[in-house]
């Protein structure tokens, strides 16, 4: 299955590029586009809806922009979370818990590698405990499980 990062139609660059001049001169311009996102960042945002969301969610913890993913790290992590069946905030929340699950990001900082045996049998407590808890999501289930 295919995630939201590949399936959403992305406009030329010129068109975007437009766009995002329009945004930096209308007063409405949140501050995150022109001090978090590069150009690349912020069309491959606006083409994923949980990419954005956990961008956003990154700079709102105070994240500094060289320790958040670049985009085929985003990429990464929303093309993992689809393959786990994740969607909407499941997905925003899983790409978050595996970027900073070690701790605090820092140059000695290693995401989640969800393909190590002990966080294979971690992801699947997870999605165990969001089976019998509908109403708790993957964030949720993942501070729990841990």
């Amino acid at each position: 299955m295919a995630s939201e990062w590949f399936i959403a139609l992305r406009p030329g660059k010129e068109a975007v590029q437009a766009e995002r001049e329009k945004y930096l001169q209308s007063a409405s311009t949140p501050p995150t586009i022109t001090r978090l996102l590069s150009n690349t960042q912020w069309h491959q945002a606006h083409s994923s809806m949980a990419g954005n969301q956990a961008w956003r969610a990154f700079d709102d913890m105070g994240l500094p922009g060289p320790y958040q993913p670049n985009a085929n790290q985003m990429d990464g992590l929303l093309t993992d979370g689809a393959t786990h069946g994740l969607k909407g905030q499941d997905l925003v929340d899983f790409a978050l818990c595996t970027w900073i699950g070690t701790g605090t990001p820092s140059t000695q900082h290693l995401p989640i590698a969800w393909t190590e045996p002990a966080q294979v049998a971690r992801l699947r407590a997870i999605q165990s405990h969001m089976q019998s808890h509908p109403d708790s999501g993957f964030g949720k289930a993942f501070l729990e499980v841990a």
